[in-house]
Formats: C-alpha cells, sequence, structure tokens
C-alpha cells in the first residue's frame, strides 16, 4: 500500500480502487467533508474501521475514508498523526518515530530519485498539450 503522510489533509484516507484491488467492502457511513493538502475538498460517505495494515515490521491501525484518490492508495491525515502524537519526523531521511501503546515504532519512506523533466521547446508543449 503506497501511503501518503500528509499534514494537509484532515482525515486519514483510502482509495476506493485499492480496496477493489484488495477484495475490502467498505461500510457506508455519515457522509463527510475531506479537505485534502492542495485544497480539493471531497465527499466520503463509506469507511473501514480499523484498518490494520503492515508497515517496516509494524502492524497499524487507523479509520480509513474512502475517497477516489489516484496518486496513492492511502493517505495518513491530521487525525491519525493527531493520534500518535508526540512524533518525531526527519523530513530528509523520509522517517517518523513514535510509541504507540509503549511500542517504539520507526517508519521509513521510500528513497527514490528526484524526478528530471527534460527542457522542451515551445513548440513541442505545444505538441504535448494538444496530446501528439
Amino acid at each position: 500500500m503506497l501511503t501518503l503522510v500528509d499534514t494537509g489533509s484532515t482525515h486519514t484516507s483510502i482509495s476506493s480502487a485499492f480496496l477493489d484491488r484488495i477484495g475490502v467492502k467498505a461500510v457506508p457511513t455519515t457522509p463527510k467533508q475531506v479537505k485534502l493538502a492542495n485544497g480539493q475538498i471531497l465527499i466520503s460517505d463509506h469507511w473501514i474501521p480499523d484498518m490494520a495494515w503492515w508497515c517496516n515490521g509494524y502492524t497499524l491501525h487507523a479509520d480509513m475514508r474512502v475517497l477516489d484518490i489516484l496518486a496513492f492508495d492511502a493517505i495518513l491525515g491530521y487525525d491519525w498523526l493527531k493520534l500518535h502524537s508526540h512524533m518525531s519526523c526527519h523530513w530528509a531521511e523520509k522517517s517518523m518515530e513514535f510509541s504507540p501503546r509503549g511500542q517504539q515504532v520507526k517508519l521509513k519512506g521510500l528513497h527514490t530519485p528526484s524526478p528530471t523533466v527534460p527542457e522542451l521547446s515551445a513548440d513541442q508543449l505545444v505538441k504535448c498539450m494538444k496530446g501528439n
């Protein structure tokens, strides 16, 4: 499960497409607005209560709202981060440490090379925009 840690998202959420792939059925719930970090507001009317997943050797849990998100399988939002305060984050190393129920947990993110964008001429950009 590719997960984004996002202090700008109000709620922890999971992708409806990801749930379809793994065969998990969501439970209907009271519709709620969920604000994403980009400012977009989506409505979530399904959730997975106490979803368990495995990450870096630890079993983690969260109530996850179901959203039609595409770039990630799940987003750990402010609600989940707040529950795990006090947390130590080292953004350059893509790591976070916290101690739920007295157990020390250290999560490490993926280290991927920064993408490079090739230089384009104005003509090439126009062709890209037109789909050619």
